[in-house]
């Protein structure tokens, strides 16, 4: 169900605006052309986790999902079985280490 909600999210976009968005906003908030795709992902962040426990922000590994998530919703084509792979992944075994976690393309360390 997370995955087909924030799918719908993604593609119908129904948050809009009904003025264009002041400069002084999109420097102060350059992600706010991105709205619709913001809320897809917490979307599907909320629906997955336990909303009564908080996310660990702090973690480098959140950082990287969160970042390549967003990447992927802004600038991919995306349907509702890729993000279902994706919640899947979510539930594998979080204390493997990355083949290369410090070459990590988005971080840029």
């Amino acid at each position: 169900m997370a995955a087909y909600t924030s799918y719908w999210v993604f593609r119908r976009k129904p948050i809009q605006l009904k003025k264009p968005i002041e400069d002084d906003l999109l420097i102060s908030f350059p992600n706010i052309k991105f709205l619709n795709e913001s809320f897809a992902y917490t979307l599907l962040i909320n629906l997955v986790f336990d909303e009564r426990k908080r996310i660990n922000d702090s973690n480098p590994r959140y950082g990287i999902f969160r970042d390549l998530i967003m990447y992927n919703f802004q600038y991919r084509q995306l349907n509702s079985q890729i993000l279902e792979l994706v919640i899947v992944a979510l539930s594998t075994n979080p204390n493997k280490e990355f083949l290369s976690e410090n070459d990590h393309p988005i971080t840029g360390d």
